[in-house]
């Protein structure tokens, strides 16, 4: 029994880990690509699945099940965890706000990273020529779009859209908005460990729902924040 529960423990540290290694992953692989103006879907993934299969092992091999106190760890916690991450992902997806209109930054990242998923590379052209040509009258900047030169430049940095690139390659517009409620639950799978290791473990998935429950929370990881 004592076994079991030291594996749950270390079930529910690795999970509450693994999101951080997936996502330093995918950046440490899509920036450099980006720079070289080789941010595709074929040479990210490629690169990605070996990169990430390190990043793991290093990142979760000593990685043990650790909290305050001789608390027992029992494997609820770490269905609780998961069920209240399911369903904050389920809950954020039904109510995802689709901000493609830039106004405010979810939509500007939305249309940075649909740039990344369709193009791979900065800066954005003008692209006068879908506009008749050049002309004193027209102003290719916008908000969130700086004109510079003969090219635009995002204002936000790359991380974000980086990451929203990947639901874009795989299901355009849709899957990309999903991304913001899928690293909005990884956020609260995190928190749910983090609680077991500071706390104790059968405060674990209440911690996770205290931290779902919030607004700001669900606010920002319903829309392409990059808070979340």
């Amino acid at each position: 029994m004592d076994i079991d529960r030291g594996r749950a423990a270390t079930l529910l540290a690795r999970l509450s880990v693994a999101p951080a290694l997936v996502l330093v992953a995918w950046l440490a692989v899509g920036l450099p690509l980006l720079f070289a103006g080789l941010f595709k879907a074929g040479p990210v993934i490629a690169l990605f699945v070996p990169v990430a299969a390190l990043v793991l092992w290093l990142g979760l091999r000593d990685v043990r099940g650790r909290a305050p106190g001789p608390t027992p760890r029992p494997w609820w916690t770490v269905g609780g965890v998961i069920a209240v991450a399911a369903g904050f992902l389920v809950f954020q997806l039904v109510m995802v706000s689709e901000q493609i209109i830039v106004r405010r930054d979810p939509a500007s990242y939305v249309q940075f990273a649909t740039w990344l998923t369709d193009h791979g590379s900065l800066p954005i052209p003008q692209m006068r020529w879908a506009f008749g040509g050049g002309d004193p009258a027209l102003s290719y900047g916008s908000p969130a779009f700086y004109e510079r030169g003969g090219v635009l430049v995002p204002q936000f940095m790359a991380g974000l859209p980086i990451i929203l690139a990947a639901g874009g390659w795989a299901g355009g517009t849709p899957a990309l908005l999903a991304m913001s409620p899928i690293l909005g639950a990884c956020a609260v799978l995190s928190f749910g460990g983090l609680t077991a290791r500071l706390i104790g473990p059968r405060w674990a998935p209440l911690g996770a729902l205290t931290l779902a429950l919030t607004l700001p929370m669900m606010y920002v990881s319903r829309s392409t924040y990059s808070e979340v």
